[in-house]
């Protein structure tokens, strides 16, 4: 028998970095708004599940109420100084 609680802690937590928190960043492109997961092992795991390279609204609905947040990390345009 396998006990939940330990697997859900390791599954949560690597390297000491906690696994609830999704850093995504947004691009548009032709008038649709893309949300792209920015950790790669996260990216992964989601495209996985979703069948999808970019989160929709409904996927982010899903997650939510399984207990995830979400962190917009935006990052400058290489061709833009500030």
């Amino acid at each position: 028998m396998v006990d939940l609680k330990i697997c859900k802690s390791s599954f949560y937590q690597t390297q000491n970095h906690t696994m609830d928190t999704i850093k995504v960043s947004t691009r548009s492109a032709y008038g649709q708004t893309y949300v792209d997961v920015i950790d790669d092992k996260q990216r992964g795991a989601l495209q996985s599940l979703t069948g999808n390279s970019t989160l929709t609204q409904n996927n982010i609905n899903s997650l939510k109420v399984l207990g995830f947040n979400f962190e917009l990390v935006q990052e400058k345009p290489q061709d833009i100084n500030f």
